[in-house]
């Protein structure tokens, strides 16, 4: 695992299309706003010079959001995802950051099932808050995990 900076900000995004598709991938402006804020981290895991995992983060007193989680299409379900939480977690406890929270859309089934398996919790959902290319709307299920040993 890597600490993203600025100059990471086109692989980024490079990533997050091929992760979420081009209807729903952020775009270099916003992931570099979203990195340039104070409270903003970025960490990854690169192959052969590709960022093939990301997870993008704001961090507050005892908490972490995560903001998005992507991985490659082709190096999903080998883990990544799963070891990025936990090297993040590593790098964060002793910040004092004790929990993750997110919200994930309600028809991201693959992502629900991995943020329940590792432990996430439902606490809440923000009704039709994501708004998809054909202008329908999908709740945003609100979710949180303590780090692991706490």
């Amino acid at each position: 695992m890597k600490a993203l900076q600025a100059e990471h900000v086109p692989a980024m995004a490079e990533l997050h299309v091929r992760a979420f598709g081009p209807e729903q991938a952020w775009g270099e402006k916003t992931i570099s706003d979203l990195l340039g804020l104070a409270s903003g981290l970025a960490y990854g895991f690169w192959t052969n010079d590709r960022l093939q995992a990301l997870i993008l983060l704001q961090i507050s007193p005892g908490t972490a959001d995560i903001l998005t989680l992507a991985t490659h299409p082709d190096w999903q379900r080998r883990g990544l995802a799963r070891d990025l939480l936990r090297q993040a977690e590593n790098e964060l406890a002793p910040l004092s950051v004790l929990k993750w929270t997110l919200e994930v859309a309600a028809d991201n089934l693959p992502a629900l099932s991995f943020y329940q398996a590792y432990g996430f919790k439902t606490d809440g959902q923000r009704r039709q808050y994501y708004r998809r290319a054909d202008q329908t709307r999908v709740d945003g299920v609100l979710m949180s995990c303590r780090f692991a040993g706490h």
